[in-house]
Order: C-alpha cells, then structure tokens, then sequence
C-alpha cells in the first residue's frame, strides 16, 4: 500500500459515508469526485484501492444499490451534453414548470444527451441553480462572493463535506451559493478550504459535536434497535447538528467509541 492510500478509510468506513449520498451509478460518482466535494480519505477509484486490500465486491455494494437495480449502473455510460448546451436546448422547447418537463421525458421525445434529473447531473458539476433557471422561467441568479456565502453558510454549523452535500441534496442550499464551491471559488481565486467555508476553526477538534456520553444519551432515547435503524434515522436528515451522523468514525479518533450496541443501548 502507498502513502497515499494509508490516508484512506476502511472500506467498510468510506463505504458508509459514501451511501449516505445515495448516488445511482458509478457515472454519479466519477461527476462527484470532479466536483472537488470528495473527501481526501476517500479514494476516487476505490475499486483499484479496495480491490489490492481484498476488501472490493462492487459498485452495487458501494453505492449501496439494492440488486434489483443492478441495471441502472451496467451497459453503456450516457454522456450528456455540458450544462449550457442542455440548458438551451431545454428552454428552446418552453416548458412552463417542473412537471411539464415530467410529462416531457416521459414522452420519449428527449434526447439521450440530456439527463432526466439535471439537477442531480449538474450540480455535481457545480452549475445547478434551479428549475427555473433550467427551464428558462427565471434568470440566472450570479453566485455570492466566496465572503458573502459563507456568511449565509457558517451559521448553518455543517461540519464535513458530506454534511454539505446533504444539504445540497435536501434542497436546502440558496440559489445565490453554488453546489461546489471549490470548484467555483477556485476559478475565482477565493477558495482557501472546506474549515474556511463551512466556518470550521482550524483549533476545533470536536467540530461542534457533543462528548460521547452526552450524544449517546440522547441516541438512547430514540430506542433504535439496530444500526439499520440508525442508517434510516440519519437519512431523514432529522439528527442535531451536534450529533455526528457517523458516530463510529468520529468517536473512534476521539478514544469513546465502544460498539454500536453501546451507542445505541442495546
């Protein structure tokens, strides 16, 4: 193993992070990594880094795709036009709103090479801002200065990237404020880092979440029977921010961490 990889998670560990993003395909993932969203200890072709520790199975099992939807991620990639030619295609054909645009795809009359959820595809490249936008029933609104946003964003306490990309993904994100900044404020030459953007102090070890016993205290109370329970419970987006919703990873680096019957009184 190199340098490198001696920096990356288990696989079981990146693995669970990994699923929360609920991506579809392996295509997702690459459009993912491009966006400068991944994190460091997360290789971007963990079929090669977890194929030489033996750990690998497949794509399936890494993005966490039930089997009966294997074929979403098998045959041919799609390869769909840049975000501006698809935009003007689309609004070429004038639909008035989001369901029109529904009723569109599903008419068969789309090309190949424009995606059915753009908003998935191209916020992964950083140039998503809304339906409106896509359609053309709205201008686009200018991104904020890197300053400017994260005034928006420090406020929202987000502690990681994925914790980020949740955000993004529940819709939650202003249409002032890209879903990559760093690929957008690095053509900008404002971007410093993820700590700077999400307002994290470089001197804060605990990123805001509770001491162990505290956090299991309250994890008790939801009377969770297994840690399938708490997979679903975190998707719901409706655990505090100062719970981390990978208990196991970040309690392990603080010395707490038992097991999952512990964390969730069992």
């Amino acid at each position: 193993m190199n340098s490198n990889e001696e920096t990356y998670l288990s696989y079981q560990q990146a693995k669970t992070l990994v699923q929360t993003l609920k991506l579809t395909s392996p295509l997702e993932w690459e459009e993912l990594c491009k966006t400068g969203n991944k994190p460091d200890t997360i290789p971007s072709d963990p079929e090669h880094v977890y194929g030489r520790t033996g750990e690998w199975k497949d794509w399936q099992d890494w993005l966490g795709i039930p089997k009966t939807d294997i074929k979403k991620t098998k045959g041919h990639r799609k390869t769909f036009l840049p975000f501006e030619q698809a935009r003007d295609f689309v609004r070429a054909i004038k639909l008035a709103n989001r369901k029109e645009w529904g009723l569109y795809c599903k008419s068969g009359e789309r090309p190949d090479n424009i995606p059915t959820n753009p908003n998935r595809i191209y916020t992964r490249t950083g140039e998503w801002t809304s339906w409106q936008d896509w359609l053309g029933s709205l201008k686009k609104q200018p991104f904020l200065p890197l300053e400017e946003a994260k005034k928006i964003i420090h406020p929202l306490r987000l502690r990681s990237t994925f914790e980020w990309n949740r955000y993004v993904r529940l819709g939650r994100k202003p249409p002032s404020i890209p879903a990559s900044p760093k690929v957008f404020y690095k053509k900008t030459g404002e971007w410093k880092d993820w700590n700077d953007f999400l307002g994290i102090p470089a001197d804060d070890t605990s990123l805001g979440y509770l001491p162990y016993q505290q956090a299991r205290a309250f994890v008790h109370k939801l009377n969770l029977k297994n840690q399938r329970k708490w997979q679903f419970y975190r998707r719901t987006g409706s655990i505090p921010q100062n719970i981390p919703i990978d208990p196991e990873i970040f309690y392990t680096k603080t010395g707490d961490w038992t097991d999952w019957k512990d964390w969730l009184g069992l």
